[in-house]
C-alpha cells in the first residue's frame, strides 16, 4: 500500500462541508455511515449474529445509540491471532444541552432551561444566534419508537448577555452562574399566547397555558411552542414525540478564513477534525486491492461521551471497543482465545486536539513544550 495519498486541493473545503453536515454527535456518526456505506462498508448491528457474515477481505460498521460508531476493514490474509491498528476519536464536543424539563418563563420570556455539558468557554455563546439539533424519539403509525435526527438551522433563540450599563465591569470580566444566566430565549409569551389563540381557534395548535398535561411527558416538560417546532421539522405531531436530546447550535456555518485563506474557522474541531480523517482514511484505504495483502485488521471508534469523562456504554471507558474486537476476532477464527492474542499484538492511537501556544497568551504554555501551529503533528504523554 502507497504511504502517501494523492494531494487534494479541496480538502480542507471538504472538511468544511463536512463540519456543517455534523451539527451534532448524531449527525456526526449519521454522515459517517453514509460515507462507509457508499465506500461499500456493510452496516451491523449488535443486536444480530454476526459469525456468518464477518468474513477476511470484508469490511463493516456499527453504531451504539447513534452517537458511536465502530468501523473495520479486515485484510484479507487475516489469521488468529493477528493484531488491530486502531484510531480512536470522539464526536461530541461541549455545548449548551436541554435539560429534561427545559420549560421556563421570566418577565414575560419563554425560555428554555439548559445545562452545561463539558468544559466549554460559555461566555462565547452569549449574544449568537442559535439553533437547535439532536435526536428525537417518536411513536410512528405502527406503534414502534424511531429515532429521527433534527437541525433547525435559523436563530429560534438567543441567550442575552446583561447590558454593560447595569453591570459595570462587565466588558473586562464576567461571572456565569449558568443556572440563572444561561437559559435560551424562545419568544415573548405575549406574542406566544396571541399566536396561540389564534392557532387554536383554527383547531391546528394547543394553547400554551394548558396545565392538563401528563407529568413527565414532554408536554409537561417543554413549551408547546418548542414541541410544535420540533414536529414540524421532523414531520410528525406533539403527541408522538415520546423524548429527545437536543442542544443549542451555533448558526453561523463553518468556514476558511485568514487573509490567505489558511484557517479552519469552526467550533467542535474538538474532536470532529480527527472523526473526519478517521472515516476519510477507512473509506479512501480499504479497498479490494489494498485488503488483499494486509494480514491484520484497521478499525477506527469514535466515541461518545468524551467531554464528559468517557464513562458509559459507548464511551471509550466502556465496552464498546473490547466489544467489538471479542466480536469480530470469534467471528473470524471461531475461537474465544484470538481477542485476547489479537490485543497483545495490536496498537491503538488516541487522536485529539492539542492547544497551540496563543499569540497572546503564551506564557500559558511552558517554554520547551509549547505545540505551535504548521510544526507538525503533536503527540502528548503524561507523566504522572
Amino acid at each position: 500500500m502507497s504511504s502517501q495519498l494523492p494531494d487534494d486541493s479541496q480538502l480542507p473545503q471538504k472538511f468544511i462541508d463536512f463540519l456543517n453536515t455534523s451539527w451534532t454527535r448524531y449527525h456526526a456518526v449519521h454522515e459517517c455511515k453514509q460515507r462507509l456505506l457508499a465506500a461499500g462498508f456493510v452496516e451491523l448491528f449488535e443486536r444480530d449474529s454476526w459469525s456468518e457474515i464477518i468474513k477476511p477481505g470484508g469490511k463493516y460498521f456499527f453504531d451504539r445509540v447513534g452517537s458511536s460508531l465502530v468501523a473495520w476493514a479486515v485484510g484479507a490474509k487475516y489469521k488468529a491471532g493477528n493484531g488491530l491498528i486502531v484510531v480512536g476519536c470522539h464526536t461530541d464536543s461541549p455545548h449548551l444541552k436541554l435539560k429534561p424539563t427545559s420549560k421556563k418563563t421570566s418577565k414575560g420570556m419563554l425560555q428554555m432551561g439548559v445545562q452545561t455539558y463539558g468544559g466549554g468557554l460559555w461566555s462565547t455563546w452569549f449574544d449568537r444566534d442559535l439553533g437547535l439539533g439532536g435526536c428525537v424519539l417518536v411513536k410512528n403509525d405502527q406503534g414502534k419508537i424511531e429515532q429521527k435526527l433534527v437541525k433547525i438551522n435559523r436563530p429560534i433563540c438567543r441567550i442575552p448577555m446583561l447590558a454593560v450599563h447595569l453591570d459595570r465591569g462587565t466588558g473586562t470580566k464576567i461571572v456565569i452562574n449558568t443556572e440563572t444566566h444561561l437559559p435560551a430565549i424562545l419568544c415573548s409569551a405575549v406574542k406566544n399566547q396571541l399566536l396561540s389563540k389564534e392557532n387554536s381557534s383554527n383547531g391546528t395548535t394547543e394553547n400554551e397555558t394548558k396545565s392538563d398535561a401528563k407529568k413527565g411527558t414532554p408536554a409537561a416538560n417543554h413549551h408547546n411552542v418548542l414541541l410544535q417546532l420540533v414536529a414540524d421539522e421532523i414531520g410528525t405531531s406533539i403527541d408522538k414525540i415520546i423524548d429527545f436530546d437536543l442542544q443549542l447550535c451555533d448558526t453561523q456555518p463553518s468556514q476558511i478564513g485568514g487573509v490567505h485563506n489558511e484557517f479552519i474557522l469552526s467550533g467542535r474541531l474538538d474532536n470532529l477534525f480527527s472523526v473526519y480523517c478517521g472515516v476519510t482514511a477507512m473509506c479512501d484505504t480499504a479497498t479490494e486491492e489494498q485488503l488483499a495483502n494486509e494480514s491484520s485488521i484497521r478499525m477506527l471508534c469514535a466515541y461518545h461521551h468524551e467531554e464528559i469523562g468517557s464513562n458509559s456504554h459507548c464511551g471509550a471507558a466502556g465496552t464498546i471497543t473490547s466489544d467489538a474486537v471479542r466480536r469480530i476476532t470469534i467471528a473470524l477464527t471461531g475461537n474465544v482465545e484470538a481477542s485476547e492474542r489479537a490485543c497483545q499484538a495490536s496498537m491503538l492511537i488516541s487522536s485529539d486536539m492539542a492547544h497551540a501556544v496563543h499569540p497572546n497568551y503564551a506564557s500559558k504554555h511552558e517554554a520547551a513544550h509549547g505545540p505551535e501551529l504548521q510544526k507538525g503533528l503533536v503527540i502528548k504523554s503524561n507523566g504522572k
